[in-house]
């Protein structure tokens, strides 16, 4: 049987086998069924225009390859960035300043730095009113993506584009108030990355690329939301 999928609003609408997009990713697959769930633009689209920060905390951890413990940064506080153009399948956030961040293994003050990065999200299903989850896929913008997150103790650590999409993300509508916002709480694994410093880094012992690492963290996004 054949149902009709529109890709976008006011584009073109494409007739396609429900069989097919079975194989495909699971919001394509959701939208054949007929339930056409976007990002929605709410006032301008711009996220956190006023320069809101989300005081959450950001957690990116490493797993050590020898057990002998890992390594763990922390920050209280993330400030994202982003605009909505128009309701879409996708949003796209930049990654704009992490603060208050610490190496939480061995205490020591730490920085995190995101240049030529997005993160990039798309709706699977409604869970529950108001609630939904996703994928997030960490991709280059504009030149190569570089988190790097680094102590003075020589421990430097970088993460880069992703290879795939995540679907451990949920949606959380708050459209209470005004602006009306949007909730995004991020559970990203197994996420690659680059030991590139490893003196000051809890339970590595050689600089060396890896695939076990975790990102989680929550933000909300102001002028947005999800129908």
């Amino acid at each position: 049987m054949l149902y009709t999928l529109a890709i976008v609003r006011k584009v073109a609408i494409v007739t396609v086998s429900c069989l097919l997009l079975a194989q495909l990713t699971p919001s394509i697959a959701l939208a054949c069924e007929g339930a056409a769930i976007e990002f929605k633009k709410e006032g301008n689209g711009k996220f956190n225009e006023a320069g809101a920060i989300t005081k959450s905390v950001q957690k990116f951890f490493f797993v050590s390859p020898n057990e002998r413990g890992n390594t763990n940064f922390e920050c209280k506080e993330v400030k994202v960035g982003g605009e909505l153009v128009a309701n879409s399948t996708t949003a796209t956030v930049i990654p704009i300043e992490y603060k208050g961040c610490e190496e939480a293994a061995n205490k020591d003050p730490a920085t995190i730095t995101a240049s030529g990065c997005a993160y990039k999200y798309s709706i699977i299903k409604e869970v529950k009113p108001e609630e939904y989850t996703g994928e997030m896929q960490i991709v280059n913008n504009g030149t190569t993506c570089k988190i790097a997150l680094k102590t003075a103790a020589e421990c430097k650590i970088t993460v880069g584009g992703q290879g795939v999409a995540h679907p451990k993300v949920t949606y959380t509508n708050f459209t209470g108030g005004m602006p009306k916002e949007l909730e995004i709480a991020n559970s990203v694994e197994p996420l690659e990355y680059t030991v590139e410093e490893f003196k000051g880094c809890n339970g590595f012992k050689v600089a060396a690329k890896f695939s076990n690492g975790l990102y989680s963290g929550a933000f909300r996004l102001q002028h947005v939301s999800i129908k």
